[in-house]
């Protein structure tokens, strides 16, 4: 017989066996699965369920039999259905303690029916193509691992998630075609791991993600075409991963990065044709990565990382057209790892790194055609690596061996090779 107030209900068993995913050695999962309207009678008049609930199948058209459900101690997967229209039946879950998955629901346009969940293990909404928003998780207030909303094509936007606002594991929004703004997601706080906003064709705006000072994972933002900036990230103060901002078509900008200090991973600004604005880093002091400003048709100059010191990694500066000057550099002294200067057409110069000191690896300044001299780099004491500078064709080779000399020999660890720049300049 069922208890009303509690169930342990085995309709099928599954052994895990060392597979990828299911943990070390086997392990018995208790599931309940749901395939056609006889089956939600077995559930009738249940309030907690010790286990994962699976709701599958095309002969679902509705959940009335559920209202009792309060507690799931497991996962609920909510997937595959085709008559699915509403999620009305759920009203009062509660938790869920396991993850949550909607997925691959042809005919699912609301959430409504989850108005009662409050608590998630996890959370996958991915591959509706019907739902327009997320109604329905209107109390949802926390999720304590990630949370993916992937590939429904017709989500314009994440109304219902006024009341989220902490996330212990990593937030993708990732391939929704329709997707405008995040403004919704304004009462988020905290997010454990990494901030993931990938390839949303029509995202314009990030709403006020910013309430979030902190990510201990990674900052994506990539392939956003209609992304005008970033000023939803108002109020981030340090990344623990890495920042990379990619091939986002129409960010001129990198306004909403004004209060960013650190970067504890690389910091990738590469392929955005439309930037021209470094101004916003104005208070980043350090990068533990590599730091890379490359492909960048209209930047002109890097005035904005005047506080910048440090980087861990590798600096690169590479492939930028209309790059004139390196103004923004003049406060850094140590580059752990290697310097790569190249393929900066109208760069006259590197006067701004006067304060640079220590180049950990390799320093290669190559193919930068307009390059008139290197004088900002006679304060190098050390370079621990090959000292690479060859094919600009305006800087005179006399004055890259005069550099060379002055630097002497202990102070680089590697090989000098300076070839094909101007050998008709004249050195005074």
């Amino acid at each position: 017989m069922i208890r009303a107030n509690q169930l342990s209900l085995v309709i099928f068993m599954v052994t895990c066996i060392a597979l990828a995913g299911c943990g070390e050695g086997g392990a018995a999962i208790q599931s309940v699965q749901l395939e056609a309207a006889s089956d939600l009678s077995e559930l009738t008049g249940v309030q907690e369920l010790h286990g994962s609930l699976s709701i599958t199948g095309n002969a679902l058209e509705s959940l009335a039999s559920l209202e009792s459900l309060e507690h799931i101690h497991g996962d609920l997967v909510i997937s595959r259905t085709e008559n699915l229209s509403s999620l009305s039946g759920l009203q009062n879950l509660k938790t869920v303690s396991g993850k949550i998955t909607i997925a691959y629901n042809s005919s699912l346009k609301t959430l409504d029916g989850l108005q009662g969940l409050t608590q998630a293990g996890g959370l996958m909404i991915c591959s509706n193509p019907s739902l327009i928003n997320l109604v329905g998780l209107d109390h949802l207030s926390h999720v304590s691992g990630s949370f993916t909303l992937w590939d429904n094509e017709s989500l314009v936007s994440v109304e219902g998630l006024q009341s989220l606002a902490h996330i212990s594991g990593r937030l993708s929004v990732t391939s929704n075609p329709a997707l405008n703004d995040l403004d919704d997601m304004s009462s988020i706080s905290f997010i454990g791991d990494d901030l993931r906003i990938n390839s949303n064709t029509r995202l314009i705006s990030l709403g006020r993600i910013g309430r979030v000072e902190s990510i201990s994972g990674s900052l994506n933002l990539n392939g956003n075409p209609a992304l005008e900036s970033l000023t939803g990230l108002f109020g981030l103060t340090e990344v623990g991963g890495e920042v990379f901002i990619h091939s986002n078509m129409n960010i001129a900008t990198l306004t909403g990065l004004e209060d960013l200090e650190q970067v504890g991973g690389n910091f990738l600004l590469w392929r955005n044709p439309a930037l021209t604005d470094l101004s916003p880093l104005e208070n980043l002091k350090s990068v533990g990565g590599t730091f890379e400003v490359s492909e960048l048709d209209e930047l002109k100059h890097l005035a904005g990382l005047g506080q910048l010191e440090q980087v861990g990694g590798h600096v690169m500066i590479h492939r930028n057209p209309k790059l004139v000057r390196l103004d923004g550099l003049n406060r850094l002294g140590n580059i752990g790892a290697g310097l790569l200067i190249g393929e900066n057409s109208v760069l006259v110069d590197v006067a701004e790194l006067g304060a640079l000191r220590t180049v950990g690896d390799n320093m290669v300044i190559r193919s930068n055609r307009s390059m008139m001299n290197i004088d900002g780099l006679e304060g190098i004491d050390a370079i621990r690596g090959d000292v690479t500078i060859i094919k600009n064709q305006s800087l005179a080779n006399c004055a890259v061996q005069a550099f060379v000399s002055a630097l002497g020999e202990e102070a680089v660890s590697g090989t000098v090779s300076v070839f094909d720049n101007n050998p008709d300049e004249v050195c005074e």
